[in-house]
């Protein structure tokens, strides 16, 4: 019935709209005409609106084309009108025009988004067919074709207006399209990695060729249909894989495992030898009987080990240096301690190979303003009371066999409060960490305190009964007057009502009944960032779009601003589960900030309180290197040879995002000279390895090369042209714009 009586005001609408449209205009009744025009373009809009709403008759079939060139026409016919009037009296109409404008752009929307809906689902009709035919080459090719469609034809999708009306051409193009192909993934993805062994089979590049079997592999486990030639068509292939050493890696010391081509009958000891004195003493073949397990001894550091497999050289590993680069792990939650009391961290430090760092580390100890503590506040490092610190505050000391540094604060005494946290640094390669922020809280003790009625809530510890006003600790109990508002209440509905970012008026005398009146409670409850997981910030690849996720109190309303904190980007109604997301659009190879907050409903225009609002930056550009410099500058793509690698960065100042590049081994580092010859170096293989790995910057130290073209000459000034295997922390690959000279 509904649905009936909108249609009937829509069709009267649109006869009114084109009536006053085709009135005749008088130069003596202008002014009378253009209002008439205007009001026909209101008219027209709340037509178009109902018919791009789930409220109104909008149905994910019907494009409404009738609706939407009437407001177009009388929107255009009122602008022309307005054209023609003074400067104040344009400012006037339109200002009326406005949501006409907006109508149209979002019926514009609705229009693309069924054409790409319907796209989809042509995409999703061909999958369909070739799954019921179990034609394995139209499943894997209309797979890709729907998935890569479904990713084209999706920000159009988003862009429709309304979270009902979205919600519905999602679920009527997008999830079932999403849902066919999911129902298909894991027999696609073993067609993709079967026919890629075959491929470096073919090009004799084995280590692709095992890497992609053991994907198949993984992926056939879960298969569900066609399994029977799947798994035909694997076995297939490998068995054109000859039998060969893929690679050499060491996991520690005394460890060293050996991957083959395909599975081995046996693996005696005598098959494995190593030459520079390393002793293969036992082997251990895997399960699926492609790895083999050496136990090793006569290890050296920074040394370089050929295998030989029956007799016949294969492939290399480079031992690490003793002393390299690895992480240091350490606690970083905050704690809340009571003044004069202590605090413990254990930090564990590892080499890049995971065995204990041993050599030097510097500890400090940084206060709320991140300088050098009052000296006092270090009480002991590794039990050791007697500490001498140098001139900046730091105390020098090697951490334990297993590499544990252990490091005990205090705030000295019980009458002083304060914020520190500590920090390791290893002394020989700059590695730093730090460890999570102890605050240390003091009572107030004097016989009367009266605290103002506006101190913000920091943290409340509803199960020892005590809430923090920066470092102040404030301690209620049940014979105190607890009050909200100025109304006594009971101490349950106090604990009910005291939250971090309420505020609290004090009157406190631990020696008789203190005072606490909660004057601000919160009315909205704290809402959290999930995505970005950090809660501030991330980066995707350059021109897409990201989704803001988080938690808050079901029902109630997220608005999210642009940097102003007043120009709203969308806003979104948190879920039943507790849970909100926002798509957002950041500015192309810059950083966007959004200001995230949350109110009581669509029609609430009051100021969020402070735990309702949190600032978010999100980063957008691709992944790149942006500078090559030789360190030792002692020639050109030599032995030894450091070159620090420096990645891109966004925004300046306290808002600069820095990409941490992930390198791993097989990392292939390609130059090219002049005459365009290349050289490649390989971390992890000739000795090439990571000496630094800092903020974006990472060092790399030069080995042996894997690969060079017969005439490259390093003088003639060799450009870095590839880069492989290098993601951001963020996981974005890395994407090499340009060439780069090494400086």
């Amino acid at each position: 019935m509904k649905k009936k009586a909108i249609k009937i005001a829509a069709s009267t609408a649109v006869a009114a709209s084109a009536f006053v449209a085709a009135a005749p205009v008088n130069k003596a009744d202008a002014a009378v005409n253009v209002d008439q025009l205007v009001k026909s373009a209101e008219a027209s809009a709340k037509v178009l609106q109902w018919s791009i709403s789930t409220e109104g008759t909008a149905n994910f079939v019907d494009r409404p084309y009738a609706q939407y060139n009437a407001a177009k026409k009388t929107n255009a016919a009122a602008k022309a009108a307005i054209a023609k009037l003074s400067a104040s009296e344009k400012v006037v109409y339109e200002a009326r025009l406005l949501d006409s404008d907006i109508q149209i752009k979002r019926a514009q929307a609705y229009i693309d988004a069924l054409t790409s809906g319907e796209k989809i689902r042509d995409k999703q009709a061909a999958l369909d067919k070739a799954i019921k035919a179990a034609d394995l080459k139209s499943v894997q090719s209309s797979y890709h074709v729907l998935t890569a469609e479904i990713r084209k034809q999706a920000e159009l999708l988003y862009r429709v207006y309304g979270q009902s009306t979205r919600d519905g051409i999602l679920k009527t193009f997008k999830a079932p399209a999403e849902s066919l192909y999911r129902s298909v993934v894991n027999e696609v993805t073993v067609l993709d990695h079967t026919a890629l062994v075959d491929k470096y089979t073919k090009e004799k590049n084995f280590d692709k060729a095992v890497d992609h079997v053991a994907k198949a592999e993984y992926a056939l486990k879960d298969v569900k249909l066609f399994k029977t030639e799947l798994t035909k068509n694997l076995n297939d292939v490998v068995d054109a894989l000859p039998l060969d050493v893929v690679s050499v890696s060491r996991v520690d010391s005394t460890t060293v495992q050996v991957k083959f081509t395909k599975a081995l009958d046996v693996a005696p000891v005598a098959h494995f030898t190593f030459d520079k004195g390393l002793i293969v003493s036992s082997t251990k073949l895997s399960d699926d009987k492609r790895t083999v397990t050496l136990t090793v001894s006569g290890e050296k550091a920074n040394e370089t080990y050929t295998l030989s497999y029956k007799g016949e050289a294969k492939k290399s590993y480079t031992s690490p240096k003793d002393n390299t680069t690895g992480p240091i792990v350490g606690p970083k939650e905050t704690a809340r301690v009571d003044a004069g009391k202590y605090r413990e961290y254990t930090f564990n430090i590892k080499n890049t190979d995971g065995r204990p760092y041993t050599h030097d580390v510097k500890v400090k100890i940084l206060d709320a303003n991140d300088t050098a503590a009052a000296a006092g506040v270090l009480k002991s490092v590794n039990g050791n009371t007697n500490l001498a610190p140098d001139t900046d505050g730091s105390v020098t000391v090697k951490p334990s066999a297993e590499g544990k540094v252990t490091v005990i604060i205090t705030s000295v005494d019980a009458t002083t409060g304060g914020t520190f946290y500590p920090e390791i640094t290893k002394t020989t390669t700059g590695d730093v960490e730090t460890g999570g922020k102890t605050i240390f809280l003091v009572d107030d003790v004097a016989d009367t305190t009266t605290t103002g009625a506006n101190n913000v809530v920091d943290y409340v510890d509803a199960t020892n009964d005590f809430f923090a006003i920066d470092t102040n600790k404030f301690t209620f109990k049940k014979t105190d007057i607890l009050q909200v508002k100025g109304i006594t209440v009971s101490y349950d509905e106090f604990k009910k009502a005291l939250t971090a970012y309420s505020k609290v008026a004090v009157s406190y005398n631990p020696k008789t009944t203190n005072i606490f009146n909660i004057t601000e409670p919160l009315t909205v409850s704290v809402i959290k960032v999930t995505n970005p997981s950090n809660g501030e910030s991330a980066r995707v690849k350059s021109a897409e779009y990201f989704d803001l996720r988080g938690a808050g109190q079901a029902g109630k309303e997220v608005r999210v601003f642009a940097a102003d904190g007043t120009t709203l980007v969308d806003k979104a109604t948190v879920g039943s589960n507790g849970v909100w997301e926002v798509r957002v659009y950041p500015k192309n190879k810059d950083l966007t900030k959004y200001v995230v907050e949350q109110y009581e409903g669509s029609s609430d225009t009051s100021a969020p309180t402070a735990g309702a609002k949190k600032t978010v930056k999100i980063y957008a550009g691709s992944f790149d290197v942006i500078d090559v410099k030789n360190e030792t500058n002692t020639g050109a793509l030599a032995v030894n040879e450091e070159l620090t690698f420096t990645f891109s960065s966004y925004g300046t100042g306290n808002d600069e995002y820095k990409d941490s590049a992930v390198v791993a081994n097989n990392t292939a580092l390609t130059f090219t000279d002049d005459n365009f010859k290349t050289i490649t170096f390989t971390v992890g293989s000739g000795g090439t390895q990571i000496v630094k790995n800092n903020a974006n910057q990472v060092k790399v130290k030069l080995g042996n090369p894997t690969k060079v073209d017969s005439g490259f000459d390093s003088a003639k000034t060799p450009k870095l042209t590839q880069m492989t295997n290098v993601k951001s922390k963020d996981g974005i690959s890395l994407s090499l714009s340009s060439s780069l000279d090494i400086k």
